[in-house]
């Protein structure tokens, strides 16, 4: 979803909403004959995003310098050059599989633990370390990169040139105006991925609305921002801020916030939310490839850079049935290689319960979840 920008790529609105609205029509197309993988057995993954710390515990960007002394390809850059991601191998839903997730994120943190100490810094898994200074992001700190630029650039282009307005109050107060879209970098998360079969996808994707704040209660460990204490987990104001490009007015008269937990439950398809990156949110980064339609460039381009807290993804690859997931995001990182564990299985746990009850929507309003 967060992919490079090629140097092929060509920025044009007018032709990325054609080639855009010809991949949702793909994608559609297998909706209706229910081409999906049928997500039998379930799998998970997840994705956790870290920090690079100084002996001083101070962020240290350093993370290209780490990574490739690391050389580690389940590792990979994050748009500050303090973090980094770990994306874990997919897994079958079964008896070990969080006895699994754990070898695997064991094996890789204490490479990069040893890495890091090699270079005199340390890894660190948190949703915001308390040390972070606003001082610590700007354009200075990005990581080098093509797509990270273009994002900034098109923030404050579509945004008519306005600054960003931070303000968050919680036990202190935080106000700032800001330049750049680099707050969203103090904000690093753990995100869990299930497969899920066309028919319980919404049943799944209800459900795990449903959850996310009791996900967020068990995960919570962010409660400062720039020396300011403010909410028990905050980096959810902070990342809705951070990106704060809205769309137009819906029919409740409310902005279609790219950083969204959405408006309401889903009601048949996932396809839904599909529909609604087309017709609802500006291309953010409408650059044009020479793909074919198939690829569906244009299409996961768009849905990239729209930053649901519960986010329908779909994969395909060439002679496979596409399959569907659910990513769940609202979870901050860390702080040890046992809470991510205990987190990841809590989320799919409660996740899956849910699924099962009848009536969970009437019982549980949109609003309240």
């Amino acid at each position: 979803m967060g992919r490079e920008i090629s140097s092929q790529e060509v920025l044009c609105e007018d032709t990325f909403q054609h080639r855009l609205r010809s991949e949702t029509s793909l994608v559609m197309q297998w909706f209706r004959e229910g081409a999906f993988n049928p997500a039998s057995p379930a799998f998970s993954g997840l994705e956790l995003e870290a920090w690079l710390i100084d002996v001083d515990g101070f962020p240290a960007e350093r993370n290209l310098e780490f990574l490739e002394r690391l050389n580690d390809p389940a590792m990979v850059p994050e748009l500050a050059a303090f973090n980094f991601e770990f994306n874990s191998e997919p897994r079958a839903l079964s008896c070990r599989c969080f006895s699994d997730f754990e070898d695997e994120l064991n094996t890789h943190w204490k490479q990069a633990r040893t890495t890091a100490q090699e270079i005199g810094l340390r890894p660190m898994m948190i949703g915001i370390p308390p040390t972070l200074r606003e001082g610590h992001l700007s354009l200075d700190t990005i990581t080098p990169s093509e797509r990270y630029r273009l994002l900034n650039e098109r923030l404050f282009q579509l945004r008519g040139g306005k600054p960003l307005c931070v303000d968050i109050e919680g036990r202190d107060q935080l106000s700032l105006i800001q330049d750049h879209l680099m707050t969203e970098a103090a904000c690093t998360s753990l995100q869990v991925h299930l497969m899920t079969s066309e028919e319980n996808a919404v049943r799944n994707y209800n459900a795990m609305q449903v959850a996310s704040a009791a996900i967020v209660a068990v995960s919570a460990n962010s409660p400062f921002l720039y020396g300011r204490r403010l909410w028990e987990e905050t980096r959810i104001p902070a990342f809705e801020s951070a990106v704060n490009l809205p769309g137009p007015r819906g029919v409740d008269g409310r902005h279609a916030s790219r950083v969204t937990f959405g408006e309401r439950y889903l009601r048949s398809s996932l396809m839904e939310l599909f529909i609604e990156n087309l017709d609802t949110y500006i291309p953010f980064l409408p650059m044009v490839s020479q793909s074919e339609r198939e690829e569906l460039v244009h299409l996961k381009l768009q849905h990239g850079t729209i930053w649901r807290w519960n986010r329908p993804i779909f994969h395909a690859s060439p002679g496979e049935a596409p399959h569907l997931r659910i990513e769940n995001r609202v979870m901050a990182a860390g702080p040890t290689v046992v809470d991510v564990v205990a987190n990841t299985a809590f989320a799919i746990g409660l996740t899956l319960h849910l699924a099962q009850e009848d009536g969970l929507e009437e019982r549980l309003p949109f609003e309240l979840a």
